[in-house]
């Protein structure tokens, strides 16, 4: 159901369509301040050997958490309180891994509390694009206009990251949670979107809330290919920012944060590009270009 019409009257105030533009753009900055600078804060600890893992945490968990929490949202929780109650506890979580490198507990510890953080933002792009399709007028079409903000997000943290000169600090981490818990606060401020699941017919199955009813859409050929291009995809995504911060680093760039923002020039080019695709259904030419 589109409730595109419901927000309308409030669009620039409280539950208007522009706070997801603020969302986009808040949730993409706490990961654009630590993810480029976690190479280089872990191997100038000493714990370098710690990275593959820290980058396989998310994948893994992101396996699971977002079934189960997906469901919750479809049967018990509007999309958009979720959201922050999952960004504002990830963020205790995402401070105390980056404590825990500054004060030595270990890289164990480290991953126990990134993991915990996985946890709970797994889902959170999920219940975002959620809240965006439910209350966007012809949201395959203006869709990418909302997302776009995400990436400036993005080259706003890197760069902000390089300016202040945390490269290698675990003020990253630190000044990230800070920006969870707003982002928390704020995703209360989007439209409402309620559960959309059905309750009348007696409490869901298990299978529902475990979202293992979500299966059955691999019964589709089309939804195998599109997996395995979202995961062939996903492949050089990670390596690159796993490796990339310590090549520019071992290359002299005191800023690799920074620097690494450029690639986000081009994503916001195809962000623009992307509804009016979509709308001629070339989709398939896009995953093949890109």
């Amino acid at each position: 159901m589109n409730m595109a019409s419901s927000a309308a009257s409030s669009k620039f105030g409280f539950g208007g369509n522009w706070w997801i533009a603020v969302v986009f753009f808040l949730i993409s900055v706490p990961l654009g301040m630590w993810l480029p600078a976690l190479p280089n804060i872990l191997e100038t600890r000493g714990i370098g050997w710690v990275l593959p893992y820290a980058f396989a945490v998310a994948p893994a968990i992101g396996l699971i958490s977002p079934l189960i929490i997906g469901s919750m949202a479809d049967y018990r929780f509007s999309a958009q309180k979720l959201l922050g109650v999952l960004s504002m506890g990830g963020a205790i979580f995402l401070a105390l891994a980056f404590l825990s490198i500054e004060l030595g507990w270990g890289a164990w510890a480290y991953l126990g509390f990134q993991t915990m953080n996985a946890l709970l933002s797994a889902p959170m792009w999920a219940l975002l694009s959620t809240v965006a399709f439910a209350n966007l007028e012809n949201s395959d079409q203006t869709y990418p206009r909302y997302r776009v903000w995400g990436t400036l997000g993005w080259m706003a943290a890197g760069i902000t990251v390089s300016w202040l000169g945390w490269d290698n600090s675990t003020m990253t981490g630190i000044a990230a949670a800070g920006v969870r818990v707003v982002l928390g606060v704020v995703c209360f401020m989007m439209p409402d979107t309620p559960p959309q699941g059905d309750l009348s017919k007696g409490r869901p199955s298990w299978r529902k809330y475990l979202g293992l009813d979500a299966m059955v859409l691999f019964r589709s050929s089309n939804m195998r290919v599109f997996l395995l291009t979202t995961v062939l995809f996903a492949i050089p995504l990670g390596a690159f920012y796993m490796c990339t911060p310590i090549l520019l680093k071992d290359m002299g760039d005191t800023h690799p944060a920074a620097s690494m923002t450029l690639g986000q020039l081009t994503e916001i080019v195809a962000m623009f590009m992307l509804g009016g695709l979509v709308a001629r259904g070339k989709l398939k030419r896009v995953f093949v270009v890109a």
